[in-house]
């Protein structure tokens, strides 16, 4: 079965997205956008945008964790140049 998948936005999320749902065999992906990775723009966040990613989900196995966070380990220690970095939280 393939699957045709839209992604609207060229930013961090929607690039990652695309990324990922890419490996998947059968997915074709599109992704709709005014501005683009490599892109200098004032309307365009991503070449400076930075995110926090703190899991949520009070279940150790979740489906979302168990997908994305391997992902983000892999680029944090294999791709510097991402500027991944893993940092300790303090829960209160």
């Amino acid at each position: 079965m393939s699957n045709t998948i839209v992604i609207v936005g060229g930013g961090v999320s929607g690039i990652t997205s695309a990324y990922l749902l890419s490996k998947s065999k059968g997915n074709t992906v599109t992704v709709v956008a005014k501005h683009m990775p490599g892109d200098y723009d004032i309307e365009y966040a991503s070449p400076f945008a930075g995110a926090n990613v703190l899991p949520m989900n009070s279940d150790a196995d979740s489906r979302w964790e168990r997908r994305t966070w391997p992902e983000l380990e892999w680029l944090c220690k294999n791709v510097p140049e991402a500027g991944i970095h893993f940092k300790t939280a303090a829960l209160s």
